[in-house]
C-alpha cells in the first residue's frame, strides 16, 4: 500500500515539474524551451519567447524578431512593421502607417506631436522698433504619449518666416542668432527637465512687419505632425 501511494506521488511530482512548473516561470527572449502556448502576459512575441524588444526599440525602430531595426520601406510587397499593407504603389492609398506613423518619401516615420510654444511665447509678442529682447522658446515633443528625448532624434530646429503686409512669408531663418552660448545655430537644446529649449535673439528681425516661428525635424528620420509648435512675435514701426 505504502509502495502504491509512493509511486503515485511520484508520477503527480513529475506531472508538476514537466507541464505545470514552467508556465509558471516566466519566458524571456533567451529561453530556448519556451512553450509555445504560452498565455502569459510577457509572451507576445511570434514565437512565444517572451517580451523581446517589443516598444523599447526607440523612434524611427521596429522589433523585428527581436532585433531592433530602422522603419520598413512602403511599397516593397513586405508587410512589415510601422505599415499597415503594402503595395506596389509607394505610399499611395493602398499602403497605410499603423497609428503614430505618417507616411513620407516611401517610409512609414514616426509622427511626433509638438507641444508648446510655452509661455512667455504661448501669446503673440510685440517689440517697439528699438526694443532688444530675447524670446526663450520652449517645447516639448511626445510619440504615442511618450516623450521623446535627444537619445531618441537629432534635435528640432527652429524656422522664422517674415510677413509684411498681405504678401507671402520670407524664409528669414539665416538671419537668427541665438543668446549666448547654449543653442547652436538654429538647433533647439534637450534639457533634463524634459524640455527642448532654444534662445531667440531679436535684434536682428527690425524690419516692421511679423515674424512666424515654427519648428521643423533636425533630420528626415521623423515628422512632426500638425498642428505642430508655432508662434509669432511683431515688430512695431
Amino acid at each position: 500500500m505504502k509502495k502504491h501511494i509512493l509511486k503515485l506521488f511520484l508520477k503527480s511530482l513529475v506531472v508538476l515539474i514537466v507541464f505545470i512548473v514552467p508556465h509558471l516561470i516566466p519566458a524571456t527572449e533567451v529561453d530556448a524551451q519556451c512553450f509555445p502556448d504560452c498565455m502569459f502576459a510577457n509572451c507576445g512575441d511570434p514565437d512565444g519567447c517572451g517580451g523581446c524588444c517589443n516598444s523599447d526599440c526607440g523612434v524611427g525602430l521596429v522589433c523585428n524578431n527581436c532585433v531592433c531595426q530602422a522603419a520598413p520601406v512602403c511599397g516593397d510587397g513586405i508587410v512589415s512593421g510601422n505599415e499597415e499593407c503594402d503595395s506596389s504603389i509607394n505610399c499611395g492609398e493602398d499602403c497605410k502607417c499603423v497609428e503614430g506613423y505618417v507616411a513620407q518619401a516611401g517610409v512609414c516615420l514616426p509622427a511626433l506631436a509638438c507641444k508648446g510654444f510655452y509661455s512667455p511665447f504661448d501669446v503673440t509678442l510685440q517689440f517697439n522698433k528699438k526694443v532688444d529682447r530675447a524670446i526663450p522658446l520652449k517645447i516639448e515633443l511626445f510619440h504615442m504619449d511618450t516623450l521623446v528625448t535627444d537619445a531618441d532624434i537629432s534635435p528640432p530646429v527652429v524656422n522664422i518666416n517674415y510677413y509684411v503686409g498681405s504678401g507671402d512669408g520670407i524664409d528669414v531663418t539665416d538671419q537668427l542668432e541665438p543668446i549666448g552660448n547654449a543653442n547652436e545655430g538654429n538647433i533647439f537644446r534637450f534639457e533634463p527637465s524634459g524640455y527642448w529649449i532654444y534662445n531667440l535673439g531679436t535684434k536682428q528681425y527690425s524690419a516692421p512687419g511679423a515674424y512666424e516661428v515654427t519648428v521643423s525635424p533636425g533630420d528626415t528620420n521623423y515628422f512632426i505632425a500638425e498642428p505642430g509648435c508655432f508662434g509669432s512675435f511683431i515688430r512695431l514701426p
